[in-house]
């Protein structure tokens, strides 16, 4: 069975290549998710809003901080005409997004998991072979 030292050090690696070949957007610090997330927010006054919105591959924190800063937005900017109507529907929208990219980010935590225990399980069974021909 292998060790939890090579199993995180194989988890180190696998996020620094996700990281070099799929970075996040706002970031790059990580590796982004693999779905693209989308969110929208508005703020209106009276007569005059504006409409802001985010489109790309970003990572967890980003996800998470995204979230939270055009959901506030979007409460506290609902006090205008068209805003009325808007904001519950970007809100609507930008929940299903999150959960959507959170989604996303669990599976593919589930599939590392899986292909570095797989990886590990392939890698003892070939050390049995050889110790078991060496004998």
């Amino acid at each position: 069975m292998a060790s939890s030292d090579e199993r995180a050090k194989l988890l180190r690696i696998s996020r620094g290549l996700d990281r070099l070949n799929n970075p996040c957007q706002l970031c790059k610090q990580r590796g982004a998710i693999s779905s693209k997330t989308h969110f929208a927010a508005n703020f209106g006054l009276a007569f005059t809003r504006t409409e802001n919105h985010l489109e790309g591959y970003f990572c967890g924190p980003c996800i998470h901080k995204k979230f939270l800063l055009f959901t506030f937005i979007n409460l506290i900017g609902w006090f205008g005409i068209v805003s009325i109507i808007k904001v519950p529907m970007f809100l609507l929208s930008n929940i299903a997004e999150y959960e959507f990219a959170i989604r996303a980010m669990l599976r593919k935590r589930k599939q590392r998991l899986a292909l570095i225990e797989d990886l590990l399980e392939k890698d003892a069974q070939a050390r049995r072979n050889l110790s078991s021909r060496g004998s």
